[in-house]
């Protein structure tokens, strides 16, 4: 078995389906939120067009695909888990192994999908430490700080200049707060953030420089998470992406639970005066603390799935990436298996919004006393909306419509007992 095939057992990844992945658009950039109707104040005498809405575009809806075979349509892949970490691909000094990641952002290419790619993961020759304890899946030093800064630089200016406009987005270290993948201090990452950027803007002036993520669950993460911040505000902020793990504590295990762990990051962004910067949501699923939980299947797996691209859609999370398609990890509670409720929902949601432009969200009181959520899209001359509620109360939808259409039955003429429920509801 190859290190690969032990790494994907491990982590319980299982075999995936036949590749049907979709084009997706072009550059990402920031989703945020814009009032619906709102217009551009008049300059002088000239009236000014109102500002356009945020397009949709195919990245919004990203996986973490080891093997690029998933089964529903996405717009970009991050590459971790994939065997393309830097141990993977210097194991020696001057040694460089480069087929496994080739033959992976060549797939992306044919495909039209964006990769991201992760770096970091030390190995044991450039390590301070070679025998640091890292995650089980990953050879022990990978968590250790590279014992010199400069073959940092070569193997990221490397990978930069090989990869020149075929990979989008560098993100720097996985969860940098975590000692399985760290064991150095927040400071001497950022210092190697800002390091990476100098290099791959050199090398690729268009690729996107993405910050470790944040993890919001986590006890300590503020702590760690200002020091890091505060370290590259120090640097004039080296970053075109603010990265979030939006894994949620038990107790908040939900779709309101990932709204408010995204809403702390947004406030910590806010405290430590970063500037206006793009978030992705770099690993998005529902936790459970443990490994033996029972599973979200069924249609609430459908309406958790899009209510995460849904409510990234409307807090201005620009790109959200599932972890993981069809791997079933332990403690993560929906995997997207082919053909599930969970895939249909990512499916439906997708082919709601992309291509569409977004004119923002509203929460209204309903008197049945439960809180209606209403998103408002326009593509081309035709205005659609995607609603659900707060609570299962029947609900008068909010709007006039001549079609409902759930996530994973057929669309329908709505009647005096159509409603709305928990469940996102396509109005067209």
């Amino acid at each position: 078995m190859t290190s690969s095939e032990n790494r994907l057992r491990t982590r319980g990844l299982a075999a995936f389906g036949v590749a049907t992945l979709v084009a997706a658009l072009t550059a990402a950039a920031a989703i945020t939120p814009v009032p619906a109707g709102a217009t551009a104040k008049p300059s002088g005498r000239t009236p000014t067009k109102a500002p356009a809405a945020p397009l949709i575009r195919a990245q919004a809806f990203g996986l973490h695909d080891p093997l690029q075979q998933s089964t529903v349509s996405n717009g970009a892949i991050r590459l971790w888990d994939t065997d393309t970490a830097w141990y993977d691909l210097q194991p020696d000094r001057g040694q460089w192994r480069f087929d496994h990641l080739d033959a992976m952002v060549a797939q992306a290419q044919a495909t039209g999908v964006k990769p991201m790619l992760v770096l970091g993961a030390t190995p044991a020759w450039a390590a301070e430490d070679p025998t640091a304890p890292s995650a089980q899946w990953l050879l022990p030093g990978t968590s250790s700080p590279p014992r010199s800064e400069g073959d940092w630089v070569t193997y990221v200016r490397t990978v930069a200049v090989r990869y020149r406009g075929r990979i989008d987005a560098y993100q720097v270290m996985n969860e940098g707060s975590l000692w399985q993948f760290w064991r150095g201090s927040p400071e001497r990452l950022a210092r190697l953030t800002v390091l990476a950027s100098r290099v791959i803007k050199a090398a690729d002036p268009k690729a996107l420089v993405v910050s470790t993520p944040m993890i919001p669950r986590q006890k300590h993460w503020r702590a760690w998470s200002t020091r890091y911040l505060a370290a590259l505000r120090a640097r004039r902020w080296p970053v075109d992406v603010f990265a979030v793990h939006s894994y949620q504590p038990d107790t908040m295990s939900n779709p309101t639970g990932r709204v408010a762990g995204i809403r702390t990051m947004q406030g910590l962004l806010r405290t430590v005066g970063a500037p206006r910067r793009a978030m992705w949501d770099t690993e998005a699923n529902y936790s459970a603390a443990s490994y033996f939980a029972p599973k979200v299947v069924g249609p609430q797996s459908a309406d958790w799935v899009a209510r995460a691209y849904l409510d990234s859609l409307r807090l201005g999370v620009a790109r959200t990436y599932w972890y993981a398609y069809d791997a079933p990890v332990g403690h993560l509670r929906i995997t997207l298996v082919p053909a599930s409720f969970a895939a249909s929902g990512f499916a439906a949601v997708a082919s709601w919004l992309v291509g569409s432009r977004f004119r923002g969200c509203t929460d209204e009181r309903a008197p049945t006393k439960v809180t209606v959520t209403t998103c408002t899209l326009r593509r081309g001359l035709r205005t659609s909306y995607v609603v659900w509620a707060s609570a299962n109360r029947p609900t008068r939808l909010p709007v006039r419509t001549a079609t409902a259409c759930p996530q994973v039955t057929a669309c329908v003429r709505p009647s005096t007992t159509t409603y709305v429920t928990m469940s996102p509801l396509l109005l067209r």
